[in-house]
């Protein structure tokens, strides 16, 4: 039932692909401004040569964890696209998660367009592709990192994530900050989707936040909803008692 900002980072060759979730909420004491980070990933195991090598190599026994990774379900061990655009729907719909923002890497492969032009048609998020540069990576990665530091993010305690945590590393240039990683093999795709994440989810409790623009509200609906909306104006669905929906 909660509004969450997902962010989306697929796996090129032996990377894992991660969906990033971020929940913003208030502080039950003093009312501020909280985020609670999760992550799900896919784990290929082909260039590895088997799931048994891949733990090994990433030196994380992913199949301890199903509560936070999926093998892949591809029989030569590659991502399978079907299967994620299936599980996040699924798990959308489970949890009856109102989805803000959905934020995903353009410069993945010829499966995010299928992935996400699919979720274009089928849901009413807002989706935006997010060039992999410092110029747009530079302030959500610098409000993680800062919100790590004041305490302003909880997460469970998922080995997964906490992995991709010390694996990522803050490089520098002359626009700013972006994570990386020193070595290959080093899975850092959870901060990754994370931050694609955060790109709007670290404005949620500013006035300009996309919670709070009603042309961007709109623009996420359904035909469905739009119609419901123009016949009922009064039903909520722009900022009134939240709708059955």
């Amino acid at each position: 039932g909660r509004q969450v900002y997902i962010g989306f980072d697929y796996s090129m060759f032996s990377d894992n692909t991660a969906i990033g979730f971020v929940y913003p909420y208030q502080d039950e004491k003093t009312g501020d401004p909280r985020w609670h980070i999760a992550q799900h990933s896919f784990i290929p195991w082909q260039q590895a040569g088997s799931i048994e090598a891949k733990e090994k190599q990433d030196g994380i026994a992913y199949r301890t964890y199903p509560k936070y990774c999926t093998i892949t379900a591809h029989p030569q061990g590659i991502i399978n696209p079907e299967q994620i655009y299936r599980w996040l729907l699924d798990y959308v719909e489970k949890h009856r998660l109102k989805v803000v923002f959905f934020g995903y890497d353009r410069f993945g492969s010829y499966q995010v367009k299928n992935i996400t032009e699919s979720l274009n048609a089928n849901t009413g998020w807002l989706i935006q592709d997010i060039a992999q540069r410092t110029s747009e990576l530079a302030n959500p990665t610098k409000f993680l990192q800062e919100s790590f530091a004041t305490g302003k993010i909880t997460r469970f305690n998922d080995p997964i994530l906490e992995k991709a945590l010390l694996n990522a590393v803050v490089k520098e240039d002359k626009i700013g900050i972006q994570i990386d990683k020193d070595k290959a093999t080093l899975k850092i795709d959870a901060v990754d989707a994370l931050i694609d994440a955060f790109y709007q989810a670290m404005y949620h409790f500013e006035d300009y936040g996309l919670i709070n623009d009603k042309l961007h509200e709109v623009e996420r609906m359904t035909q469905q909803q739009v119609l419901d909306w123009f016949n009922n104006p009064d039903s909520g669905l722009l900022g009134g008692e939240d709708s059955d929906d």
